[in-house]
């Protein structure tokens, strides 16, 4: 039987901290707060709060990683197998999900703008740039205008996509955490992309999943919300090039939380 220990120690703030440690069990029992955790025989789990760690899995390494920005306490236990922890540990509050994830560093935004000129078409996409992880999309906001020489009319799509969108004169803009303390934590896994352009790219395959005639500003809230894998991504896209003079605008805000894939 392997023995029962419990640790306790550091983690700098966004760094590593590699512990040598044997068991088939561990949880944290406290931390300041959230944590990547990373062993010998398994994958990478995001986000891990107090009161949650994994059991029945041998492992011989951990390594804890902070995703808070701040240095980080952790006290954490390591068992057998059999061993038993019926007690409740970790944070104990009432609080929504959303508000959690927020708190744990999961929780994003990033928005982009494009503007088109007379006969070009225009995207904005979020775009998935990770191998790793899910982005989770919840809500997105978006509004378009066109100026008064303007003339002629337009409809966007919204669009799966399989590839990031890359075209001559695209920007590419990053998501924030939400969780705002001090300078804001930009996303490593998730950007956002816009360009107007007189042919949408070539080779990304996309699926249209909504259309809407008569754009202005918008709010589409998922019932269920939308699950973009690695490579993956989800485009607001004019549909047609109809603007005969003068230019239009699309801007699109986008709300995710980002999962590990386990």
């Amino acid at each position: 039987m392997k023995p029962t220990k419990i640790y306790t120690f550091t983690v700098p703030a966004n760094a590593a901290f590699p512990l040598l440690a044997m068991g088939d069990f561990f949880k944290i029992q406290a931390a300041t707060g959230p944590v990547e955790v990373r062993g010998d025989t398994f994958g990478t789990i995001g986000g891990v709060l107090p009161g949650q760690g994994l059991e029945r899995t041998p492992f011989n390494r951990l390594e804890f990683r902070d995703i808070s920005g701040g240095d980080n306490q952790i006290s954490l236990l390591v068992a057998d197998q059999a061993f038993v922890d019926d007690r409740i540990s970790g944070e104990v509050s009432v609080i929504d999900g959303n508000t959690a994830l927020t708190k744990a560093g999961l929780a994003f935004i990033a928005s982009a703008n494009a503007s088109a000129a007379p006969g070009n078409l225009f995207f904005v996409q979020l775009h998935n740039k990770s191998t790793d992880t899910l982005l989770r999309l919840n809500k997105v906001r978006y509004q378009t205008a066109m100026n008064a020489a303007a003339t002629g009319a337009f409809s966007v799509q919204h669009l799966f996509t399989n590839a990031p969108q890359v075209v001559a004169g695209t920007t590419v803009k990053p998501a924030y955490r939400k969780n705002v303390v001090g300078v804001p934590i930009v996303s490593t896994k998730a950007e956002v992309r816009a360009c107007s352009a007189a042919n949408l790219p070539a080779g990304v395959s996309t699926v249209i999943v909504g259309y809407d005639p008569n754009p202005a500003a918008q709010i589409i809230e998922f019932r269920e919300p939308l699950i973009l894998r690695p490579g993956c991504g989800f485009c607001m896209q004019m549909d047609t090039q109809m603007v005969a003079s003068g230019s239009a605008n699309l801007g699109a805000v986008f709300e995710f939380v980002e999962e590990s894939i386990l």
